[in-house]
Order: C-alpha cells, then structure tokens, then sequence
C-alpha cells in the first residue's frame, strides 16, 4: 500500500475527530476506489455513517428522562459528525415534536425519509407534525403513506381518521378509525372517536353499539355515558321523524308544517333533491311559508345554483320583509353573481333587523372591501372577532388596543394565514412611524426575511412566543392596521420594489444555477392553494393547463407551489414531457425565505391567489395573478392591477371554473 494511502487514511480521521464529515467522506471513498478491501477505510466509512452505541445510548437516555433541550444539543452535534445516521435525526424529531417545535420535526423527519425513504414510523411523526401546524390533508397524505407501507399500524390508522375528520371527510375517517380497531380491537381512545364520528354520520346504531362497548371496557366514562345517552335520543327522535316522513299516508302528511319539517329531516339525512321535493309540496298547501323559501334557497346555492338560490330568498322576504336570515342568504347569493352592491344593501337589512348579527356585518364588510369602500370595510371589519365562524388568532392580553393618537410601545401580532401576514406587513412602515417601540409576532417562517427588511430596532418575535405586559402599553392585530392607515386607494402606495428584501446573493446564485443548461427566462409558477374556502373563490387550476400556457424554447419553468406536489410533477412530465424545475434544496412551504430568493431568481411569477403570489408581490417581482370569478375581496372587483402590489397584474374568470380564458388573456 502506497505512502499516500496511508497519509490519506491518517488524515481522514483527523478530520472525522474535528467533524469535517464531508472531506473525510470523500477520501474515504477514494481509498475504497484503489483498494475496496482495505480494512482500515472500510472500518473509517462505516464509523463516519454511523455513531458509536455509547453515543446513541446517551442520546435516547437524554430523550426518556425529558431531559430535551440536551437531546436536541447532542442530537444536532452528533448529526453534524454523522449526516447519514437515520436514528439521530429520528430522535431529534421526536424531542422537537414534544418541545412542539413543529417545523424543526418536520424538516428532522424529512431528513430520515430522504436517508430511510420507507420509514413508516417517520412517515406517522410526520403526520403528527403537520396535525399539530393545522395541515390537516398534508398530515393525512402522510398518515396514507405510513398505512400503505405498513397496514397493520394501527396508530397510524386511527391519526389518518383523526385528520380526516379534520379535513370533513367523515366517512373515511369511520374507515380509518374502523381498521385500526380491526387490529387493536379494545383501545378505548380509538373506540370513543370512532362513536363520535359515526354519530356526527348519522349511523346512530353504530354509535350506540361503540359507546356500549367502550362503557363495557371502563364504566366509569362517564362522558361516553352521557353521549350514549343523548346518542339514543337523538337516533330515536330522527329515526322516528324519517321513518314517519317515510310513509306514504297522506292525513299524516297533509299539513305544510309536517312536510316543512320531512324536508328538514331529509336535508339532515342528506337527501337534498328529496327535501327540495318536500319543501315544495308544503308550498303546494301553503304558499306563503317563508322558512320553506329560505330553506330551498340554502340548498341551491349549497348545488352552486345562485340564481334559482336568489328567486327563494326574495319569495321569503316577500312573505316577511323582517326575516333577517333571509336577507343574509339573499346577499350572499348575490355576492356570488357578482351584485356586489345589491349584497351590500341586503346585508343591511338583515343588520336592520337584528343589528348584532355577526355574519352579517362581517360579510358586508369584505363586501365594501371588494367595492373599494376602504373607510367601510375596515370599520366593520371588526366583527370578524364576534363570530362562530371566526377562524383568527386571538391575543389574550389586558392591554388596551393602541389609538393612532398614543406614540407609545406597541405589540403587533398577527392574527390569520402567512399570506394575511405578508400582506398586512406593507403597513408595518406606518405603525413602526406612529410608536415609539415596536414588537411584531410572526410566523417563524418570516422572521429572517422581515428582519432583513424592516428596521432593525423593530424586535420581531414568533407568533406564538409569550410576550410579557411589561413590553408594552398597547397592541394591535395585523388585520386592522389598515383600519388607521388605509382608508383610500391613495393610502395605500405600492412601490414598484416592493418591501421585502431577499438575501441577493443567494438569489444571484440560483439563478445561475437554474440557467446553467442554456435557457434564457425563469417563469415561476404556483396553481393551487391549501385551504380552498366554501362559497367563495376556487383557488385550484389544472398543472397541465398553466404549463401548457407557458412551455416555449428556452423558458424553464420553476416549481413555486408549496406542499409535495412530486406525483404532479412526474405526472406532467410523462404525460406532456413538460419539466418544471423541483429545487431540491428549497422546501417552498417551509423555507419562505429561500422561496422569496427562488422567486427574485425568476423573470417573472405565474400562480393563483395564494401565498407565492403575496410573497412576489411584497418582493416588488413582476408577477401576473389568475382569479377565480369568485375572487377574494383583496384583489377587488374589475381592475386589473393590485392596491396591494405595484408589481401584480390581475387576470379574471368571466365564468366559473373557466381557466382557459384567463390563460388567453396572458
């Protein structure tokens, strides 16, 4: 054996003992390429892939003794000296995931999936992340993934039922919930969900059966008790009503009341044409029932049938001009055809009639906002925070709220999605101008990029980290900064380089990276969004439609879409042999601010509304925006640029789900 293989092992673990992994690596493996049996490089590689047992064993014991900021420290020492070691950064996830560190678990056990791609225990803790974060479809794509790999893992089955009752999709989470008791056929926590989702179902006799066996296992829940109490009752008043609907003598159903209240029951049990059927033979006893009329209403505009929707609720209001309900549904119905300012006025009647309907003031008011009636908009904004429905943040705090005439410390703390947060974050300037202290709680993804852009003295803090009273004398949510400061169009004042600040350096390097093959122009494209919202704007269009659009000699088109879109990729490319580019360094869901870099890296932005087109135009990049026809209220009701981005052009359905004529328009 030459000197210099002998010098290159000696100096091989030198740099293992100073952690310099990667170059130890490489002359490891340049040994092996000369002499593959030479025991001395065999035994070096093997030791850099994986940590010594003591190592190990001091790890997991940290973990079980809760000792978890220590597991973490060691965790990351170790796997900085050993970067293919699976077990150390499953440990890792799991001491994130108790501290509920929920994006460090997620990128941890993204990292032993890429090391261990079949790990179905990753897979599971995955799940568990994104459940926690509120990704309730992502996490049950990864509870999917565990089941198929393994589908005797029962735990996985019962947290697959649990996201997707989540996500709505009741009766797949009964399945769920169903074969994880096929193999764990006594665990009490999976018997009480499975009982609650087959009575919010319906299938009350299932129910009932579940809760007995749970009482039958632990008598002394005295909370199923209850459920299997109320279950029986309500089985028994609604099974009792549709079997007495269900017949076929007329003396028992000839009173309008009685089938008012069939029609009911039947909607309840989800048969919506044959309650529309029944409503209908009341109106044939008593024309003039304005519940009935609001009831058929509700169904067709639920059937995405506006117009019909609106013909019902005027026949109700007909009837009773003081049905407030009525005037409600009217004005969102004509919302949704567009009467932007017939929904306005009959949002006010109904706040006429009962002038603390939540629902209502809050609807007028994204109404306003999408007119361009700022000064409207923002003040009834407010009502957000009084209704069921509401899904914000809320700070608990005995501070005031600040008055724009008080310059003292203020707390401002985001309140709905990182969108929202991006957006809003172009009045920052405004507030950090009117206090003499300014501390903003964000998502933790946007720290590095607003730090880098705002004023340093602005202390950014994570949106769900504890700040002490102490700190200030008043706060403010996000979403009524513009209720001080953006009450014209002239208010708002988009600068053509926007108010975000990319590292350039790493967006320079991208971009030559991405060039490297010989194309001449970046598109970055984004299609779909994560939380698409009932009743309002489809914010999904078909991959193959938007590369179809852009695909031309020497354009690459860049993935900007966040969430794992992989299938849809491949999907693409085999079916069309049209590539959009993965970076595979960058997760665009976690990663904002290589995601920005990756943007600024690109001529110009092509998506839908969502989170990529915020951070586009907050960037000040030219970007051109696709809307649904039941666009969102910040993007307004004709014009084609944005209040809120210089940089944003705007291209528009004329009617639903008709994306092709958008991508005329481009």
């Amino acid at each position: 054996m030459s000197r210099s293989i002998n010098k290159n092992l000696r100096k091989a673990e030198i740099l293992m003992k100073t952690g310099e992994v990667e170059q130890a690596q490489k002359l490891y493996e340049t040994v092996l390429s000369q002499y593959p049996k030479n025991k001395k490089a065999i035994q070096g590689y093997q030791k850099l892939k994986t940590p010594p047992q003591v190592e190990v064993d001091r790890l997991i014991s940290l973990f079980n003794s809760s000792q978890l900021q220590a597991t973490i420290s060691l965790g990351k020492t170790l796997s900085r000296q050993f970067p293919s070691a699976v077990i150390l950064y499953e440990i890792l996830g799991a001491a994130h995931l108790s501290l509920g560190l929920v994006e460090e678990t997620i990128i941890d056990y993204r990292q032993v999936l890429q090391l261990s791609p079949k790990n179905v225990d990753a897979y599971n803790n995955l799940g568990m992340a994104f459940y926690k974060q509120g990704e309730f479809a992502e996490a049950a794509k990864n509870y999917y993934k565990a089941v198929e790999l393994e589908p005797s893992f029962a735990d996985a089955h019962y947290n697959l039922g649990n996201a997707l009752k989540q996500t709505g999709d009741l009766r797949q989470a009964i399945e769920s919930y169903r074969l994880s008791l096929t193999i764990n056929p006594n665990d009490v926590e999976v018997l009480s969900e499975y009982g609650n989702a087959l009575r919010d179902y319906g299938e009350f006799d299932q129910a009932i059966e579940c809760y007995t066996k749970l009482l039958k296992l632990n008598p002394s829940l005295t909370d199923i008790q209850a459920f299997l109490d109320n279950t029986i009752e309500e089985q028994k008043e609604i099974d009792e009503l549709f079997a007495f609907y269900q017949r076929e003598e007329k003396d028992e159903l000839s009173s309008a009341q009685a089938l008012y209240f069939k029609g009911t029951v039947l909607n309840l049990k989800n048969y919506p044409e044959a309650a529309i059927d029944s409503f209908k033979n009341a109106l044939r006893i008593e024309p003039d029932y304005p519940e009935v009329h609001l009831n058929i209403g509700i169904i067709l505009n639920d059937k995405q049938e506006p117009g019909a929707a609106i013909e019902s609720y005027k026949k109700a209001i007909k009837i009773n001009p003081n049905y407030a309900d009525a005037h409600y549904n009217l004005g969102i119905a004509l919302k949704e055809i567009g009467e932007t300012d017939a929904a306005i006025e009959s949002y006010r009647q109904a706040i006429k009639i009962k002038p603390d309907y939540a629902d209502a003031n809050l609807n007028q008011s994204l109404a306003y906002l999408h007119k361009g009636d700022f000064k409207s908009g923002w003040a009834k904004h407010e009502w957000r925070w009084k209704t069921d429905k509401n899904e914000s943040y809320a700070l608990e705090t005995t501070k005031p709220r600040w008055s724009s005439s008080e310059k003292n410390r203020v707390l401002l703390w985001a309140e709905q999605g990182i969108g929202d947060e991006i957006m809003f974050a172009s009045v920052i300037p405004d507030l950090y101008a009117a206090c003499s202290k300014l501390i903003v709680k964000i998502d933790k993804r946007l720290i590095p990029l607003f730090r880098r852009s705002f004023p340093e003295d602005i202390d950014f803090r994570l949106r769900d980290e504890a700040v002490s009273e102490t700190e200030y004398d008043a706060h403010i949510p996000m979403g009524s900064l513009p209720l001080h400061f953006r009450q014209t169009i002239d208010s708002f004042k988009p600068t053509a380089r926007g108010w975000l600040t990319v590292c350039d350096i790493k967006a320079s390097r991208l971009r030559r990276k991405l060039l490297s093959d010989g194309s001449e122009i970046l598109i970055g494209i984004s299609w779909h969004s994560t939380k698409p919202r009932k009743g309002g704007e489809k914010k999904v269009m078909k991959l193959a439609q938007l590369a179809k659009k852009l695909d031309a000699p020497k354009v690459k088109l860049i993935n900007l879409q966040y969430g794992d879109v992989n299938d849809e990729l491949d999907s693409l490319q085999k079916e069309t042999g049209t590539e959009v580019v993965q970076v595979p360094e960058i997760d665009n869901k976690t990663d904002i601010d290589d995601l920005a870099a990756l943007i600024m890296a690109c001529d110009k932005v092509v998506s839908i509304s969502n989170v990529t087109i915020h951070l586009a135009g907050a960037l000040g990049k030219e970007a051109q925006l696709l809307l649904a026809s039941l666009c969102d209220w910040r993007w307004g009701q004709s014009s084609k640029s944005s209040y809120w981005y210089n940089s944003v052009r705007l291209y528009r359905q004329t009617k639903i789900d008709d994306w092709d004529n958008v991508l005329k328009q481009l």
